[in-house]
């Protein structure tokens, strides 16, 4: 079972998200203040951090707040940024993964979180 933190900006994308890991036994928290999402993640060092925000600027310092927490966080951010952006190759810089398309599909998400987890229980 991992560990997850859920930040966005839209609360019911969140709430989706949340109950699909929760039904593959995940513990997942939503939140959609950035202040709020940290405190939680100081107290419980998820294992994962899923960010959805619209806002690159926002969502550059979620990362970069998360990741001063915890290096070994994995972190999987949404994006409609194309690869060769700034933006995209800012945040795999900080150590993000990055999918390309918003809303993802469950089955996508599903599979992500099981390699994320899978690559965690390695280390």
């Amino acid at each position: 079972m991992t560990s997850i933190l859920i930040w966005g900006d839209e609360h019911d994308s969140c709430l989706l998200t949340k109950r699909v890991l929760e039904k593959q036994n995940h513990t997942a928290a939503v939140f959609t203040a950035l202040h709020e999402a940290v405190q939680w993640a100081e107290k419980h060092s998820p294992d994962l951090a899923i960010l959805d925000s619209r806002e690159e600027i926002t969502a550059v310092r979620a990362l970069k707040t998360l990741k001063s927490l915890n290096p070994h966080m994995n972190i999987f951010m949404t994006t409609t940024d194309s690869p060769a952006s700034d933006h995209v190759q800012t945040i795999r810089m900080l150590g993000a993964e990055v999918f390309f398309s918003r809303p993802i599909a469950i089955d996508e998400l599903e599979k992500r979180v099981v390699t994320i987890c899978s690559q965690t229980k390695r280390r």
